[in-house]
């Protein structure tokens, strides 16, 4: 059946080039007003376009569109800006010139329209496949955490907690070393100092499963469930100083909470605290990393749960860029290279290259041989810049524009693909909870660099790999329901 839709998007596509072209040229010519216009057409069509695409089920391929559109309107927002805006320490605002803004607005406007084209002409053909209700499908996913019993659950919890606190005990931590120094003089590896968390979540899944399937609110063990992970993640974090995975638990858990929560028809709470949690780990935790390390990091209890840090002085009605997370340092990474570049330093494509040994897991490799750097820590030897490292600016080091087209259309070649492996039903729950729960995680990739993209797709792979063994398991055995 077509889509609802499909009979809108060929006339939205054409303004959505149109604009695009006439936007980046009227860019590129130093036009300081006329490009204005055109530019809120292209990105409301964009985002238009990206839900259309979100409506398909294409949810990477939608969210892909709908972070370069946001971007592009972010750095565009700048550049008709850029007067307003405040010079804080943080950055190095030598590279914020008006023509690398500029340049910087014509290549977020490339990947944009890139990335729509390229989906256009792999997927749409005006009749899409109707998926089917993969819901159901993720709460087969979630049942079979519900055939084990409370004390599994608790066992396992105790097992984790035991392991983390042994290994915050053996393991120089965040209050030792500034973070990410505190990694290297780890005494296991950092892959290790997981296990306890991923027992802990599995532990957490068996009990709250376990309890909705027999119908009832645990009025104890619920509460322990939530502490244990709790604890866990939190001696993690403290311990290895990186916030993702904790970020990316607590987000899973609390999406999990709710699904659960609504499905069973009871009130919870426990769903929005681990999403507050996520948001406190991604907002304030870096701030309060650089404090721990500091002689008074835990003498304000007002400073560990709320934001305080303030950049530059006499800001007056200037905006900060320090203070829009992710996108004001992801906009200066983009600067960065585009300086790089014009200096005539490139990296000649050793991204794409570099990414063969770099994706193959320590334990993998006996040979122990030394990996090439992530171009994460190569950009920190030109300029600081506080981790991280824009996926469309790590492109375009490799040299300009070219390879960002192409990046642009390998991405979404890729997201295409595993968004039809998705929607074709054939792979079973395995790959559906992992397509569901690496969504938050392939989003923030997108400003962390290739290679950690590289490493979203590399599990997305291996469930899609196990996920029809799995279904061959699952078939010779009988199924709980959680609401039986």
């Amino acid at each position: 059946m077509s889509s609802p839709t499909s009979k809108k998007v060929p006339k939205l596509e054409a303004l959505f080039y149109l604009t695009a072209i006439f936007c980046s040229l009227l860019i590129y010519s130093g036009d300081e007003i006329a490009w204005h216009i055109p530019a809120i057409i292209f990105l409301l069509s964009a985002l238009r376009l990206s839900i259309y695409i979100l409506n398909q089920k294409y949810f990477y391929s939608g969210i892909l569109l709908a972070f370069n559109s946001i971007f592009c309107g972010f750095v565009l927002w700048v550049v008709a800006n850029q007067s307003n805006i405040l010079f804080e320490p943080i950055f190095d605002f030598t590279v914020f010139r008006d023509q690398y803004l500029r340049k910087a607005a014509i290549v977020m406007t490339l990947a944009t329209s890139t990335t729509w084209l390229t989906w256009r002409m792999i997927v749409y053909q005006g009749r899409l496949t109707r998926s089917a209700n993969r819901l159901e499908v993720l709460q087969q996913s979630l049942n079979y955490f519900a055939r084990f019993s409370f004390a599994n659950g608790l066992a396992l919890h105790c097992l984790s907690l035991i392991a983390i606190v042994y290994f915050a005990s053996i393991n120089t931590t965040i209050l030792e070393l500034p973070y990410p120094t505190n990694l290297g003089r780890h005494s296991i590896s950092g892959e290790f100092l997981k296990i306890p968390v991923f027992l802990s979540f599995v532990a957490y899944l068996i009990i709250v499963t376990r309890d909705v399937r027999l119908g009832r609110t645990l009025t104890v063990i619920g509460p322990l469930n939530f502490l244990f992970i709790l604890a866990v993640s939190m001696i993690y974090l403290f311990i290895v100083g990186s916030r993702g995975l904790c970020v990316f638990l607590w987000m899973t858990l609390g999406a999990i909470n709710i699904y659960i929560s609504s499905r069973a028809r009871r009130k919870s709470i426990t769903g929005p605290t681990f999403i507050l949690f996520a948001l406190w780990g991604y907002l304030v935790f870096p701030s309060l990393r650089a404090e721990i390390w500091s002689a008074d990091g835990f003498t304000s209890l007002t400073y560990i749960f709320g934001i305080d840090v303030t950049f530059g002085e006499g800001g007056g009605n200037k905006s900060s860029l320090a203070e829009i997370p992710l996108l004001g340092q992801s906009l200066f990474h983009l600067l960065y290279v585009i300086d790089l570049i014009a200096l005539g330093n490139s990296r000649d494509g050793l991204t794409f290259i570099n990414l063969i040994p770099q994706i193959i897991p320590d334990f993998l490799d006996p040979s122990g041989s030394i990996r090439p750097i992530n171009d994460n820590w190569l950009l920190s030897e030109y300029y600081f810049h506080g981790g991280g490292f824009l996926s469309i600016a790590n492109a375009y080091w490799n040299g300009g524009l070219i390879f960002v087209a192409l990046f642009c259309i390998i991405l979404t070649g890729l997201c295409s693909v595993v968004d039809k492996w998705f929607i074709s039903s054939r792979y079973g729950p395995v790959y559906t909870l992992i397509y569901y729960f690496w969504v938050p995680v392939f989003t923030i990739q997108l400003a962390y660099g290739i290679q950690g993209l590289s490493r979203v797709f590399q599990i997305i792979m291996f469930a899609r790999i196990v996920g029809p063994f799995m279904m061959g398991i699952e078939r010779r055995r009988p199924t709980e329901d959680l609401n039986t």
